[in-house]
């Protein structure tokens, strides 16, 4: 593996010693840490990258000098371009992940992170505070290191996180991947428990969380708990993914409890959100930027949301429009998500639909012609409308047809059959 590091501006940098360096390997800077970087490791080759709030400073002469590509160009010999896109969708990238990119791209994939403190105390907050910044590379706290990791486990990078003494903490990517469920009422229960261990069948490295009955009122606002059963459930899945993504997860993937998997879930670290379409046409299979209104609204009985700086602002959207227009949302979820759909880039995030056809296959999407299925030595298999096939990962049995799953086919009516005998 090529080694690398890339220093930061939490308070260890204060205390950084040449001794942390002596393993070797490539020495990259964001922003001013070059100049103590600099100070500590002349003659090392430092890079330095910068974003658009720092084009007023210069390092170094003899540093070389990465800029985003906004920044106009030729006002130094090394400026050069990146996509911030590439990492973090429609809204400015940290600096600290177009740094790890940059040195992705040249090789580097063993990477120690230097006075990056957040990811071991509360000091970088302190810090940052002090200098009147909230959130920027200064400062990563949680989210940046989420952001950071969620980059690394995708790019299959390693990382190595430095605490204040400079000793080693090796990242071994125990990444909090949830599997959110929730239900009301005993058969619901019940039913709900055969989707999570088909699941975790196929997805052994996943955590469960279940908000059920009583453990699902405690997430809902008050003015919530006096809904229908439905409804509670309806709403409760934010509000449980939600409390996951404050709490302990760093992504959850929400599954109704009426969907069997029988395949491998591969988790969007690279995207913010996720959801499935009712059903994809030719035409979007091509260009995969097609968005909500012309493949048909997304299906919210499978969603992934992904921990990042912002990530709460998609729940004040989703929780308020509820709260305060009920009655548009009851019932109503999959034309309400046409709006939520288009507000998401609005609020600045990265959310795709996982184009994906053995993914949250139905009714809705065997009825449009968009998929079919057939066995291939008795395993369940996906042939699409361009006549692609892909194995089966999971099918939605959305209780409002199962009466029209039998025209589809012997391989409908086997699982059909299998997940009606487990009821």
């Amino acid at each position: 593996m090529s080694r690398g590091f890339l220093i930061g501006k939490g308070p260890s940098l204060d205390e950084m010693q040449m001794d942390w360096f002596k393993d070797g390997g490539e020495v990259w800077c964001l922003n001013q840490a070059a100049d103590v970087a600099h100070a500590v490791l002349i003659g090392n080759g430092l890079k330095c990258v910068q974003n658009d709030g720092w084009i007023k400073y210069s390092p170094p002469a003899d540093v070389k000098w990465y800029r985003h590509h906004r920044v106009p160009a030729g006002k130094h010999p090394d400026t050069v371009d990146y996509d911030p896109e590439l990492l973090t969708g429609r809204w400015a990238a940290p600096t600290c992940l177009c740094a790890l990119e940059l040195m992705y791209r040249e090789g580097i994939d063993d990477i120690t992170m230097v006075a990056f403190d957040s990811h071991f105390n509360s000091k970088s907050k302190a810090y940052a505070d002090c200098l009147g910044v909230k959130s920027d590379g200064i400062a990563p706290f949680v989210f940046y290191d989420t952001l950071m990791r969620r980059w690394a486990a995708y790019s299959k990078v390693k990382l190595t996180w430095l605490d204040e003494d400079g000793t080693p903490h090796p990242d071994d990517f125990r990444f909090r991947k949830a599997l959110v469920a929730v239900a009301v009422g005993e058969k619901y229960v019940r039913q709900t428990e055969g989707m999570i261990q088909s699941f975790l069948e196929h997805n052994p490295g996943w955590e469960v969380r279940r908000f059920y009955d009583g453990d699902l009122d405690k997430v809902l606002p008050a003015e919530c708990r006096r809904w229908s059963a439905f409804d509670r459930c309806e709403i409760g899945r934010w509000f449980a993914a939600k409390r996951c993504l404050e709490t302990d997860c760093d992504t959850i993937l929400y599954c109704d409890g009426d969907i069997r998997w029988y395949g491998p879930y591969d988790t969007s670290l690279q995207h913010d959100i996720v959801l499935s379409p009712h059903h994809v046409t030719a035409k979007a299979r091509q260009d995969g930027k097609h968005w909500i209104m012309k493949d048909g609204a997304a299906n919210l009985g499978m969603f992934e949301i992904s921990r990042s700086i912002d990530h709460d602002r998609i729940f004040e959207f989703v929780c308020g429009e509820v709260l305060h227009n009920p009655n548009a949302f009851k019932h109503k979820d999959q034309l309400w998500l046409q709006e939520l759909a288009t507000s998401i880039p609005l609020c600045g995030f990265d959310a795709i639909y996982n184009m994906d056809p053995g993914i949250n296959c139905a009714n809705w999407n065997l009825r449009h012609g968009d998929r079919l299925l057939f066995d291939r030595d008795g395993v369940p298999w996906v042939k699409t409308n361009t006549q692609i096939k892909y194995p089966l990962k999971s099918f939605h049995f959305s209780s409002k047809s199962l009466g029209s799953l039998p025209k589809y086919g012997p391989t409908v009516q086997r699982l059909l059959k299998e997940y009606v005998n487990e009821q």
